[in-house]
C-alpha cells in the first residue's frame, strides 16, 4: 500500500521504534491491498528491530468461529491484522480451527496467520483442532507448519487431549521435521 500520513514512528523506552502503518482509506483509488508487501515490510521492519503494531479485529475472529470466510476477507482488506485476537487472545485462526471450519483455516494460513500463536491458556489452534476431534483440520495445521510440541500453560500438548486415538497418534508421531521444512518454506516465502 502506499503511505499514508496515518503512518507514523516513534520512539519507546526500549530504544526501538514503533512503526504504525495503516492501509489507506477505502474510497482512495490507488489502494492496491497485497498480503506480500505486508509481509515484506514487517519483515524488513523486524530485521531492525522495529515493533509493528496491528490493527486488531474481535469481529474477524467471531467471523472465523462462525466460518464466515467472505466476511473474515472483508476486514482483512479493511487492514485488520491476519492474527486478530478475542479477549481471551484466540486468534481467528485458532476459532476457524476449533470448530473444524477448514475453508476459512485455509484461507487464513494463506493470507499470512500465524499457526502457533497460542491463547492466554497456552492453546493453539492445533491444540483446539484436537481438542474437537478435527482431523482434517489437524492434518492440515501440522502440513502447513503448526508445532505439536507446544505445551498449554498446565502442560497439555495436543495429541494428550486429542478427542480420538487415531488423531492422538497422528499428532504423537508427527514428524518434527516436516514442521521445520514447512517453517523454513514459509519464512523464504516471507522474504522473496
Amino acid at each position: 500500500w502506499p503511505l499514508k500520513k496515518t503512518t507514523w514512528a516513534k520512539p519507546i523506552e526500549s530504544g526501538l521504534v514503533v512503526l504504525k502503518i495503516c492501509p489507506p482509506e477505502e474510497d482512495d483509488d490507488n489502494a492496491e491491498p497485497n498480503d506480500l508487501v505486508g509481509k515484506s515490510m514487517r519483515t524488513i521492519a523486524e530485521s531492525y528491530g522495529v515493533e509493528i503494531e496491528e490493527r486488531n479485529s474481535e469481529d474477524m475472529v467471531d467471523h472465523a468461529f462462525d466460518g464466515e470466510k467472505d466476511e473474515v476477507e472483508k476486514l482483512l482488506q479493511q487492514g485488520y491484522s491476519v492474527n486478530s485476537k478475542d479477549g481471551n487472545g484466540h486468534t481467528a485462526l485458532s476459532e476457524a480451527s476449533q470448530q473444524g471450519k477448514i475453508e476459512v483455516v485455509k484461507f487464513l494460513l494463506d493470507q499470512g496467520a500465524d499457526q502457533n500463536i497460542a491463547s492466554d491458556q497456552g492453546k493453539t489452534p492445533l491444540f483446539r483442532a484436537a481438542f474437537n476431534g478435527h482431523t482434517e483440520v489437524c492434518t492440515f495445521l501440522l502440513e502447513a507448519g503448526s508445532d505439536p510440541s507446544i505445551p498449554t500453560k498446565q502442560g497439555e500438548r495436543a495429541f494428550n487431549i486429542a478427542k480420538t486415538e487415531a488423531l492422538s497418534q497422528l499428532i504423537e508421531t508427527w514428524n518434527p521435521e516436516k514442521t521445520k521444512t514447512a517453517m523454513a518454506k514459509l519464512k523464504e516465502q516471507i522474504r522473496t
